[in-house]
């Protein structure tokens, strides 16, 4: 009877680990599985953000890309600006010598008519 209840008992504690070791294999599967889960969704995440990433700097290449055309543009504008006020002053200095050569013929001119009219 003794070595009844002894089987029994091992029997029983034996059934009671079974029972332990089923829920542990259900509670790993269940974590393995979320485990999976979260290591997807973080590999998604990372995609998204060096796409992201990406975006922002072809977008950040366009402005820069943009913006240095824009500079070229005002460098040549300077430049065409530059030549034309160089000859705008040479077309002033141009009338300027003229303006005097009028003013020294219309003087001469003048003495000439008062040389006659004495």
């Amino acid at each position: 009877k003794n070595q009844d209840d002894i089987f029994a008992h091992l029997h029983h504690d034996l059934s009671g680990k079974e029972d332990a070791l089923k829920e542990l294999n259900l509670e790993n599967t269940r974590l393995s599985k979320q485990l999976e889960e979260m290591r997807e969704s973080h590999i998604v995440d990372m995609q998204k953000a060096r796409q992201e990433h990406a975006e922002e700097k072809q977008t950040l290449q366009n402005e820069i890309n943009e913006l240095q055309h824009t500079l070229k543009g005002l460098r040549n504008f300077e430049s065409e600006k530059d030549v034309v006020e160089s000859k705008i002053g040479a077309v002033e200095r141009e009338l300027a010598d003229e303006r005097q050569l009028a003013d020294k013929k219309i003087k001469a001119l003048q003495r000439e008519l008062g040389e006659k009219t004495r």
